[in-house]
């Protein structure tokens, strides 16, 4: 008797920066890419990354984004800038 076969199993191809849930952590992170057959993510907020089965991974729908940038900073003055003496001259 034949065994049948059940729906394809679809794993998540993300983009570097994409964020993903790790179903083997619970956790979100920003996938950095793959590499030795392990996903790379590093936390949303900053923080040592972890590595996972890229089969653990999944879409993440209310992903935070990133803001574009609403003006530029104003140039720093270089002669405002104090630094200690570190010869002692």
């Amino acid at each position: 008797m034949a065994r049948q076969a059940g729906p394809p199993v679809v794993v998540l191809k993300p983009r570097v920066g994409d964020v993903v849930q790790d179903l083997a952590t619970r956790r979100q992170g920003r996938y950095m890419g793959e590499m030795y057959g392990k996903a790379h993510l590093r936390p949303i907020k900053g923080g040592i990354e972890w590595t996972t089965d890229p089969a653990c991974l999944q879409a993440v729908a209310d992903a935070p984004t990133l803001q574009p940038v609403a003006r530029r900073s104003k140039p720093r003055n270089e002669a405002a800038i104090s630094l200690p003496d570190v010869h002692g001259g």
